[in-house]
């Protein structure tokens, strides 16, 4: 279900797949891994890549008593695999209002304890001298690794109020950083290290009734897995500057 992810070696390993979600989270040893690559939710919708935390011995006792069985599917599903037995999940249903018992103290941790991953903020900036406005967007490597990212250049949008997303033009320049070094990402990966931010200016897009910004892109991820890039998609709220 997720490809790039591999999670065959993991004690327990969750995955949550639906339009506009695509989270995953792992136990290998004491540790949870989890990581994110689109979600609606607030605390995560800004915000991709991989997070990890420690589990307590309750909390990995109790991922590891979720038992794959004959559930019904239905609505947002989750595919859960403990002790090599894999099973669809409907969230609502028992065994799925189960795994969020499991999960949710661990998550509401995770997002507190990020390791190679990625914040999105953008705001409508205004140059001085009477130049046009143009749009910022910043990415802040939040985690305790560098962050290693590629940006989709035809895949930012802008939200209006009625709820759409309507495309810019395609930029044609990568993130840099503060020192205005060429990061990259358009052309070739950009490596943001932990700590720092990449900034990327589009400049020409007419954004005055814009609400939000969705960009979307690949990033590598970090932990108990073998090497990969997933498909990522992010939304941040449209501020002025």
């Amino acid at each position: 279900m997720t490809v790039g992810l591999e999670l065959a070696t993991a004690a327990v390993a969750i995955v949550w797949r639906a339009p506009g979600t695509h989270q995953a989270l792992a136990l290998s040893g004491d540790d949870v891994w989890f990581w994110t690559f689109a979600s609606p939710e607030p605390r995560w919708a800004d915000v991709t890549g991989t997070f990890r935390t420690e589990a307590t011995p309750a909390e990995r006792a109790a991922l590891t008593a979720l038992s794959p069985g004959d559930d019904e599917p239905g609505g947002l599903a989750l595919q859960l695999t403990v002790a090599g037995r894999t099973a669809r999940v409907a969230v609502g249903s028992v065994l799925g209002r189960q795994v969020g018992a499991a999960v949710g103290p661990l998550l509401d941790r995770l997002r507190a304890t990020p390791v190679s991953a990625v914040a999105l903020t953008a705001a409508i900036v205004t140059p001085p001298g009477g130049l046009p406005a143009m749009l910022g967007l910043t990415v802040d490597s939040i985690g305790t690794k560098p962050a290693v990212l590629g940006l989709d250049a035809g895949a930012v949008r802008l939200g209006v109020p009625d709820g759409a997303w309507q495309p810019v033009p395609p930029p044609r320049m990568g993130l840099v950083d503060g020192a205005g070094t060429l990061l990259d990402g358009l052309y070739g990966a950009a490596t943001v290290p932990a700590g720092a931010r990449g900034a990327w200016v589009l400049p020409g897009v007419p954004a005055d009734e814009a609400q939000r910004v969705r960009i979307g892109g690949m990033i590598r991820v970090a932990g108990p897995v073998p090497a990969g890039t997933v498909a990522f998609e992010v939304t941040a709220p449209l501020t002025s500057s």
